[in-house]
């Protein structure tokens, strides 16, 4: 048998919550025998690097994004559709667009296999031109179903299925019409390719799809085709080089497991007012805490002894650590939270947060979410005693986490992965040099 080495290129945007996970896919594929670039925002490149994974820029400023008025109007009033906020950003993003084509094409050099997600949908074009395999990826149901609706339109599966479909199709008719023209000018003058019509392209049913959370916390819909499969979380790992600091070591043996606090990639125009409610949630409750500020969703103030501030600290070593996890429900973070047996209680600030706040809720892991725009210090500190002090949700989070310890979804990635590529050249052997077959 001849050694095929498959050279991957990974295109995504967005926050670390849609870069992160890759990481430990990549990892797995180079393990496997394979190269992998990640093509992305290079405010992610030390990231990345520091992984070993080889690191290619597509400029996307989702920090700009982020800050916006209108996201910034939707997080802290709320009532705002996510779909009207997203129209109204679009003439935002398609000035970055132009740029990101140019530097998504210039990464594709000798690539034998494209994956790509909702935020790097060129990564799908630039396949076709090479005439290579393409995956999508998704962290959250995002795929049309009559059962579920997409979870960034809708956050609980409505009983009328129609409406469930209606969502999928509104979210890919706003993310495909505003773009359109511009990446039919890009497959024409670039790609060589012709320009394609009104109708998404994305999620035609023979079109390879990898859900990369777990069945256990949203099974897998019964009228998806089968090129779309649930795979289970791509969970980061603790760096071997990564050694806390010695005075977290010192708060956490001072007493008993604090409770972290921390909103991820949820930019705030002030933050203070948050990190102020947070530290009334903890006193009321009487708990110690760990605040992470993460992109200025939380500020810089004078704090109680029983209160520590963190920049950053790998989920998979912390949050075992920790009494209870308050976040804001990204899908990264739910999924480290769940890994870790702890309960969680979550404050979803926009698009998919929602529905994984819902979901803790229905696994029984964590209490009700707050949404961020109703939270106040009585609502918080409530949720955080309740989480505590309920047994059932304790041993609920325990007997979740050891499930998903259990699964390997970065293994399961691959093996579609390989069952992709081979259907793509069938007959030809291909297999890893030292992990067996692809």
């Amino acid at each position: 048998m001849n050694q095929i080495i498959m050279r991957f290129t990974i295109y995504t945007s967005g926050t670390r919550g849609d870069v992160q996970p890759f990481i430990p896919l990549a990892q797995g594929l180079h393990r496997a025998g394979h190269r992998v670039r990640l093509a992305t925002g290079s405010n992610f490149q030390n990231l990345i690097e520091q992984a070993g994974i080889d690191f290619a820029p597509v400029e996307l400023d989702y920090n700009e994004i982020m800050a916006s008025p209108e996201i910034q109007t939707a997080f802290e009033f709320g009532g705002v559709n996510i779909l009207f906020v997203m129209l109204k950003l679009f003439p935002r993003v398609i000035k970055m667009v132009d740029q990101a084509l140019v530097d998504a094409w210039r990464a594709s050099a000798e690539t034998d296999a494209v994956l790509f997600t909702a935020n790097g949908p060129w990564g799908f074009h630039i396949a076709e031109a090479l005439r290579v395999p393409a995956v999508r990826v998704c962290f959250q149901p995002l795929a049309r179903s009559w059962q579920i609706p997409n979870v960034v339109v809708m956050s609980r599966p409505h009983r009328l299925r129609l409406i469930n479909w209606i969502t999928h199709i509104a979210f890919e008719l706003v993310t495909w019409l505003p773009l359109r023209g511009h990446i039919n000018r890009w497959r024409q003058h670039v790609l060589n390719l012709p320009p394609l019509s009104f109708k998404p392209p994305y999620s035609a049913t023979n079109q390879p799809l990898l859900a990369a959370y777990s069945p256990v916390v949203s099974p897998r819909p019964d009228d998806w085709p089968e090129a779309w499969q649930v795979v289970g979380f791509w969970l980061t790992q603790t760096p071997t080089s990564w050694q806390p600091p010695s005075d977290l070591i010192a708060f956490l043996e001072a007493g008993p497991p604090p409770v972290y606090l921390g909103f991820g990639s949820m930019f705030k125009r002030d933050a203070t007012p948050t990190t102020r409610l947070v530290l009334q949630a903890l006193g009321r409750a009487g708990q110690r805490g760990i605040l992470l500020r993460g992109w200025h969703s939380l500020a810089e103030c004078e704090l109680p002894a029983d209160v520590f501030t963190l920049d950053s600290a790998p989920h998979a070593w912390l949050f075992p650590r920790m009494a209870a996890i308050v976040h804001h429900g990204g899908s990264g973070t739910t999924a480290a939270g769940l890994c870790s047996g702890v309960p969680s209680i979550v404050v979803p600030h926009g698009a998919d947060q929602s529905f994984w706040g819902q979901r803790v809720y229905e696994l029984g892991v964590g209490p009700t979410p707050i949404p961020y725009r109703v939270l106040t210090a009585e609502k918080l500190a409530t949720a955080i005693e309740t989480a505590l002090a309920n047994r059932a949700i304790r041993e609920r989070a325990e007997a979740i986490g050891e499930k998903i310890r259990a699964e390997d979804g970065v293994e399961s990635a691959i093996q579609e992965i390989g069952s992709v590529v081979n259907t793509h050249w069938p007959g030809t052997v291909r297999y890893s040099a030292g992990a067996g077959a692809l």
